[in-house]
């Protein structure tokens, strides 16, 4: 094995950016609390902070008093001269477009439908079109694009492959074409890596090593946190959780295998079923849920797709051992007793079966985790130094 030296600028640029991404994901946060929570000296955060404040980047506010001392204390915001970023949730039906700041609060967006009559150069024509509509909505700057994004896809290349039931679209060069046209930086990631992310630096993961969320859509996919790092495979395709296979002699999937969990819990073979069952078109999860409460029996359709998707975390915790599953994109909006009767199932049939039980949460970004997804994208290229570093820290 190589061992390399760390260089005095390398750890210089680290501590910045530690400082920095405690400012984003904790607003208001002290001095104090950010030596605590990130183990440097008072003065190194001190020195860190004084530069982000003479630049105009970050601007102190009294606070209520501590009740320990009775004093009040200074918290620290970022201001408006920090930049924006712009994500795009890009599924099978539609894209929805954002503009977030360094908080990853929510300042426009806009979604647009995409059909059938889509080409590579339509679809990347309106995107084109949208982005422009989202950037004259600040006069900040937007540094960079993020694509959360249906795979599978290149995310080094910044390409979209083939995409199952997706018009026949393949080999599209999203990044190269919208980095083109927009003159910006443009990061494409799988859009349940790009959930995972969110919750890890805004949502429920922030101070969990090992989780999964798990997106019920079109699809089923993961994304996977492993000791507080994404974990993406060796070619960007972990997380393929749909295509577990849970009954070989089920329905053939579009991948070619059978029983895939996908055949039997994605939303389309949900809405499937609620429609052969009861005469009537589908159009969401949502729609199925609010009908199902004053209908036992679609409450029992729900339930039978909810028992094989426990069957599917099952087997996913007893790969990763995570302390936390968190289900999102329209798996959000399924009731607070099936998570429950799922989250029971998983820990009775788990592999050492521990104490504390895995936990089963709702996204805290509902069904929209995708979206802020995508505008996290960017904000972790900078956070983790790949990204506009001199705009924070000129030397």
């Amino acid at each position: 094995m190589k061992h390399k030296g760390i260089n005095q600028e390398k750890v210089k640029q680290t501590n910045r950016l530690v400082v920095l991404r405690q400012l984003c994901t904790h607003m208001g946060i002290s001095r104090a609390e950010i030596t605590r929570r990130v183990g440097l000296n008072k003065m190194t955060v001190t020195n860190i902070v004084g530069e982000l404040l003479e630049r105009g980047l970050v601007r102190e506010q009294v606070q209520p008093h501590d009740r320990r001392s009775g004093r009040p204390r200074m918290g620290l915001f970022l201001t408006g001269q920090t930049p924006l970023f712009m994500g795009f949730w890009l599924s099978r039906d539609f894209c929805h477009g954002a503009l977030v700041d360094m908080n990853l609060a929510l300042l426009a967006d806009e979604r647009i439908p995409l059909g059938p009559s889509e080409t590579p150069t339509t679809l990347t024509g309106r995107l084109t079109r949208l982005a422009r509509n989202l950037l004259a909505c600040s006069s900040r700057p937007v540094i960079a694009l993020g694509i959360a994004t249906i795979g599978p896809l290149d995310a080094e290349n910044g390409l979209l492959l083939d995409p199952p039931n997706f018009f026949g679209l393949g080999q599209v060069p999203l990044g190269p074409e919208l980095a083109r046209d927009l003159e910006l930086p443009v990061f494409i990631q799988n859009d349940m890596n790009a959930s995972a992310l969110a919750e890890k630096y805004f949502g429920l993961g922030a101070d969990t090593a090992n989780f999964a969320y798990v997106g019920l859509t079109n699809g089923i996919g993961a994304g996977m946190i492993v000791n507080h790092g994404l974990y993406e495979g060796t070619g960007g395709f972990a997380g393929e959780f749909g295509h577990v296979v849970i009954d070989r002699h089920g329905q053939r999937c579009h991948c070619g295998n059978r029983g895939c969990l996908e055949t039997l819990c994605s939303v389309p073979a949900i809405l499937t079923q609620f429609e052969r069952r009861f005469g009537q078109p589908f159009s969401s999860l949502r729609q199925a849920v609010d009908f199902s409460a004053g209908q036992p029996e679609g409450y029992r359709l729900l339930q039978e797709a909810c028992q094989a998707l426990a069957l599917g975390l099952v087997s996913l915790c007893n790969i990763m051992d995570p302390e936390l599953l968190i289900l999102g994109h329209e798996g959000a909006d399924l009731p607070d007793e099936l998570l429950e009767e799922m989250a029971g199932a998983v820990n009775r049939s788990v592999l050492g079966r521990r104490s504390p039980p895995i936990l089963l949460r709702r996204s805290g970004f509902g069904a929209l985790a995708p979206l802020y997804g995508a505008g996290m994208i960017p904000l972790r290229q900078l956070l983790e130094g790949g990204l506009d570093y001199q705009r924070f820290f000129p030397e």
